[in-house]
């Protein structure tokens, strides 16, 4: 799938190439960039690729208006909204953005009017109809880390691997492991535990690779039968 029907800050290519992932993980991959990039538009409060929207901008007799999404490439068309009549199209010398479309890319765009939209009697608005956002291959180079990084989590969450939790996994299995014991089976040792070499056992002869309680059972008996001087 081309990057251009990909709702997703990094290309497909891009993240497999990356990765290291094969054609066979497509469709998860293609859901993990999806999601990643809707969860940082989310953060973001924004929709970060270009395409064109409509925005509603209420009227309380100021004459500039922050739009919601940047960098915007253009002003398509504004209308002014009425509560008993239709939208009416402003001229486009009545308007003009804040900064001039296309010359800065990470600062957030205003439209600015003008005041003779206040002759206007009971006028409830702006609907604006613009284009805004990064262009597919031009998305600022910490945005698309972040949404490499988080399909990347994805990918290894739904694949088995549950970063962050692998800890609280592994315990929890050795704790059903030992509470499914019956009670009449010995005491589990931990393979971590170590029981020091008897002062009396030469070295040579201690026992090594045993379990922890073989080496202590095998120490008790060899101190039994060393002579006492």
């Amino acid at each position: 799938m081309e990057h251009g029907n990909l709702h997703s800050l990094i290309p497909l290519s891009g993240f497999k190439a990356i990765l290291g992932f094969d054609d066979r993980e497509d469709v998860l991959s293609r859901y993990c960039l999806i999601t990643a990039t809707y969860t940082i538009e989310e953060y973001c409060k924004r929709r970060l690729l270009r395409k064109k929207r409509f925005e509603f901008l209420p009227f309380y007799g100021d004459y500039i208006f922050s739009l919601r999404d940047y960098p915007v490439r253009d002003i398509l068309a504004v209308y002014q909204t009425h509560a008993l009549e239709e939208a009416i199209i402003v001229e486009p010398d009545l308007y003009h953005t804040i900064p001039d479309c296309g010359e800065i890319e990470n600062i957030p765009f205003c439209l600015s009017v003008s005041p003779a939209l206040r002759l206007v009697r009971e006028l409830s608005g702006l609907k604006v109809h613009y284009r805004a956002g990064y262009a597919p291959g031009k998305v600022p180079p910490d945005l698309a880390s972040a949404c490499l990084e988080l399909a990347d989590w994805n990918m290894n969450r739904y694949r088995g691997r549950r970063i962050g939790m692998t800890g609280n996994i592994r315990e929890k299995k050795t704790t059903e492991a030992t509470a499914a014991l019956p009670a009449s089976s010995p005491p589990v040792f931990p393979a971590t535990d170590s029981v020091a070499p008897h002062p009396r056992l030469p070295s040579s002869l201690h026992p090594q690779g045993e379990t922890p309680r073989a080496r202590h059972l095998f120490a008790q008996g060899r101190q039994q039968q060393l002579p006492v001087k």
